[in-house]
């Protein structure tokens, strides 16, 4: 009964959409969150009204999320919307709070390198939150500002060091790509490349955490090979013990 209601539990999807300023009279939808706007009459921005004026969120405390159940969309049950406010200055980040009290502007053009790093991991934050909100539910993204970030944030978020063998309920279900409004192929290969840089790090992070009575150094070379071989057009040698003696 628990592994059926577990089974039931993981396929109940969730959309993430992202938009800019949420909760601001100046707020920003993407392009998808405007698509799915349009689809529901115009529910998403109303839905976004209802819960400012209800809760008076002000600028300076901007949830860095909201949830939002009575919208049905596609096969959707809930929609979960993250605030991609483009600041310039993390100086009042507050790690330890979901609130944010930030500088802000739209004005992507005027941005230095520096601030584009910022925001690109202020959304991969949000992504990787989204999944950890969301536990073992299905989730589809909006491909956002930049799809490599989304999944990468995403995709780590799925991490989760076991020695225990995984039971098939206690899998986290690998974050995906809304893709049925996307009229571009670009987004689909960057997605597919933050999944693959995500994956790798999580491998080592998995490596990092093993004991040692249970990685030797002959498993952690099977290990790399079997990692190398799945990328493909990439060659490698391996040194024994008599090569590494005659070459210290």
């Amino acid at each position: 009964l628990q592994q059926s209601l577990r089974s039931l539990y993981s396929t109940q999807p969730v959309l993430v959409l992202g938009v800019h300023n949420l909760f601001q009279k100046d707020q920003s939808l993407t392009a998808l969150s405007n698509a799915v706007n349009e689809e529901v009459s115009g529910r998403l921005v109303a839905g976004i009204e209802e819960m400012r004026e209800k809760h008076g969120i002000t600028a300076d405390k901007t949830p860095a999320s909201v949830v939002l159940r009575d919208i049905q969309f596609d096969s959707y049950s809930k929609i979960q919307l993250v605030n991609l406010l483009p600041y310039t200055a993390p100086t009042n980040y507050d790690s330890n709070s979901s609130l944010l009290s930030l500088s802000y502007s739209l004005e992507q053009g005027t941005w230095g390198a520096l601030e584009h790093l910022r925001y690109k991991e202020w959304v991969r934050r949000q992504a990787a939150l989204a999944v950890t909100y969301n536990k073992k539910h299905r989730i589809s993204f909006d491909p956002m500002c930049d799809p490599q970030v989304v999944a990468e944030g995403a995709t780590l978020a799925t991490f989760k060091f076991n020695l225990k063998s995984v039971k098939p309920g206690d899998q986290l279900p690998a974050p995906s790509l809304y893709t049925k409004h996307l009229t571009d192929s670009e987004s689909k290969k960057l997605w597919e490349k933050g999944v693959t840089i995500a994956e790798m790090q999580n491998n080592a992070r998995r490596l990092s955490e093993m004991p040692s009575n249970l990685m030797s150094p002959q498993d952690f070379v099977a290990e790399a090979i079997s990692q190398i071989k799945q990328i493909g057009n990439t060659t490698y040698d391996v040194r024994d013990p008599s090569w590494i003696q005659e070459n210290l």
